[in-house]
């Protein structure tokens, strides 16, 4: 087998696909979990799953045994607390690299948004921290637009305009493999886009088009009547992605993703091809359902 590497934030949207294509790829591969005896449904063997919270110093330590890597991709608001720990952690382990997900408008300008001063804090304490590392700023992600639909009703935040290169999880996660074969990849910090620039809307469109044809228009809420909405429910969910969609859409996408894309090849998969995969899954689903 490959080398050791741990996994933070396997049990995220970003950090599963990260971890299986790691596994599949031949590294070892081993996810730490709160809840290791529910975890171990999703990482079956040849993972290793150990308990322990990201937060408690001692439980990074223990997880981080005879890992020669870390790759932490978690999202909340002790996020970098959570790189402390690890890299307090690694103080006694002997790691070689460190990758880690940031973010696309992840910059200084913006560091105003609480979640981008958090990610800044956690990407300048890898630099200083002495380890090679990868850093990634990918941006939107396909895989996300399914959070815009709630029953039989898909959300339009506003009137979104600004144009976004939609990355699938599939690419990022081969991005991230890539970046532990290739020595060039270490110290660098890389922004992922995907291969076609949509707006948020255009995007929307095409998924109702093949994933959801019973939906014939899509109609713009206003941001003041969704927060009045989120806020009526108690909805704290719809509350943060509201001010998230709102966020990007004031800043927009950032970065040049030439370097990222020579050295770990560039994005392939269109948003035409993903939904199309996500049709065939879904049909397949239903196959068996009705056997």
């Amino acid at each position: 087998m490959g080398q050791r590497i741990l996994v933070i934030g396997a049990t995220g949207l970003l950090g599963g696909p990260v971890a299986d294509r790691l596994c599949e790829a031949g590294f070892t591969v081993r996810v730490m979990s709160r809840d290791a005896l529910r975890v171990r449904a999703r990482f079956a063997e040849p993972f290793e799953v150990v308990a322990g919270d990201a937060l408690n110093v001692g439980d990074v330590e223990k997880a981080l045994a005879d890992c020669e890597a870390v790759h932490v991709s978690i999202d909340h608001d002790q996020e970098d607390e959570c790189v402390s720990q690890v890299l307090e952690a690694a103080r006694t382990r002997e790691l070689r690299r460190i990758s880690y997900i940031s973010g696309v408008t992840v910059c200084e300008e913006n560091r105003w948004l609480p979640l981008v001063d958090r990610k800044l804090r956690s990407e300048e304490a890898i630099r200083a921290s002495g380890i090679d590392y990868t850093i990634f700023r990918p941006g939107w992600f396909m895989e996300m637009l399914a959070r815009f639909v709630h029953g039989d009703r898909v959300f339009v935040f506003g009137k979104p305009k600004r144009r976004w290169h939609f990355v699938a999880l599939q690419d990022l996660a081969r991005m991230v493999v890539e970046s532990y074969r290739r020595p060039e990849a270490a110290n660098k910090v890389f922004y992922v886009h995907g291969p076609e620039a949509l707006t948020v809307l255009e995007a929307q469109r095409r998924y109702c088009r093949v994933l959801l044809p019973e939906i014939r228009t899509l109609r713009s809420t206003p941001y003041w009547m969704l927060r009045l909405i989120a806020r009526l429910t108690r909805n704290r969910r719809m509350q943060n992605g509201i001010e998230m969609v709102s966020y990007l859409e004031k800043v927009g996408e950032r970065g040049d993703p030439t370097e990222a894309n020579a050295i770990l090849g560039a994005p392939e998969i269109t948003l035409e091809r993903w939904l199309q995969a996500q049709s065939r899954r879904v049909g397949s689903r239903h196959l068996g359902e009705a056997r």
